[in-house]
């Protein structure tokens, strides 16, 4: 089921000070092998909720959270040197369950997954749980160039924040990377688990 309430409020936030550029969405039939690409305009919420309203509601559908400089077509979704800006800073926090293979311990449940922001510089401007674990979003004041140096440290600090629990952390610092687009459904497991807004 597709929640375009909350699709809407999150893509408003993330994409405030988006002047210019697109939005890349990765799509995933539920039982298919084949992904696909669609994009649109990072200024026109109504296409994105189009794009989303059209492939949430068949398979998971992830977007890139870097602002890309053009639109790449069906077979691209884009790469780090495509990507003109960056709304914030963000993680993925995995919550032990069905879907995650790891030997490292993960938190628990979502309480665990929360408690470990207080540790963090500012509070996270949204959090997200992607119906595996929970994906915080720090907004900048107005979207900055790409820099690697500075997400890979924010993982870095971030790392060592749940090394103190024990807890591994995915390392989801690259510029090109695409997370769950809220208001869709995470398929992982077979059953289709919400993408809400905490």
């Amino acid at each position: 089921m597709t929640d375009l309430a909350t699709t809407e409020r999150f893509f408003t936030a993330w994409l405030a000070g988006a002047t210019d550029g697109w939005v890349s969405f990765r799509h995933l039939p539920v039982g298919g092998d084949r992904l696909g690409i669609r994009w649109a305009p990072a200024t026109d919420l109504g296409a994105i909720l189009a794009v989303v309203e059209e492939l949430a509601p068949h398979g998971d559908l992830w977007f890139g959270v870097g602002i890309r400089r053009e639109n790449l077509g069906p077979g691209r979704r884009g790469g780090a040197a495509d990507v003109a800006y960056l709304p914030g800073l963000w993680l993925d926090i995995d919550i032990e369950g069905p879907g995650h293979q790891t030997a490292e311990p993960l938190p628990l449940d979502t309480e665990d997954a929360l408690d470990l922001l207080v540790d963090g510089p500012a509070e996270p401007s949204l959090v997200v749980h992607s119906g595996g674990g929970i994906q915080p979003y720090w907004l900048w004041p107005e979207p900055l160039a790409p820099n690697k140096d500075i997400l890979a440290a924010w993982h870095r600090f971030w790392a060592g924040q749940a090394a103190e629990r024990g807890w591994a952390l995915d390392n989801v610092s690259d510029i090109a990377r695409e997370m769950r687009v809220p208001g869709s459904s995470n398929w992982k497991t077979g059953e289709p688990r919400p993408v809400t807004i905490l």
